[in-house]
């Protein structure tokens, strides 16, 4: 009895190792192939996804320059306008700006999409102080004046902040 059980033991006790040699093979190799078509399908994404998020960097770095004081009264400014309805011109603008390009956020680092934030309400408030500090029914070009000579003098204007911040994220991407 003790011989059969010895032989059965010498056969099986080989073939369990070679088995487990086996499926530890296997499981590795297909670990190995799965990870390789991983990364090809988010290489494959990453392809398709750049010119989306170049577009993206495209289109806030335009909102930037567009919200800036030197292009913002131009734009909007008209020789009608008192300095309060530029107020409220410009501040719909700026808003309205914002918004159209809420969802290009989601193709930038969450620190270039808060410089952006921080651009977008340094301009609204910088607007609000000096619609406060001139008279209501002056002209608008009173305005667009100090909130222009305010930016030209402020050296940490968030906008010209934020546009660094983009350019930089840019050049990590290539």
């Amino acid at each position: 009895m003790e011989g059969i059980i010895g032989d059965i033991l010498k056969i099986t006790i080989p073939a369990a190792l070679v088995l487990t040699a086996m499926y530890l093979a296997t499981k590795s190799f297909i670990a190995r192939e799965l990870d390789k078509k991983e990364l090809k399908i988010k290489a494959n994404n990453a392809e398709a996804a750049l010119p989306i998020r170049l577009q993206a960097f495209e289109r806030m770095t335009l909102f930037l320059e567009r919200i800036s004081p030197d292009n913002l009264f131009p734009r909007i400014n008209r020789n009608d306008l008192t300095a309060d309805e530029l107020r409220y011109v410009a501040i719909n603008e700026i808003s309205n700006e914002y918004q159209h390009n809420l969802a290009q956020q989601i193709y930038m680092s969450d620190d270039s999409w808060q410089q952006i934030k921080n651009a977008k309400e340094f301009m609204i408030s910088s607007i609000n102080d000096a619609a406060s500090r001139c008279d209501k029914n002056a002209p608008g070009l009173e305005l667009a004046k100090i909130v222009l000579n305010e930016s030209m003098q402020d050296e940490s204007n968030p906008v010209i902040s934020a546009m660094i911040t983009l350019k930089n994220e840019i050049r990590k991407i290539f």
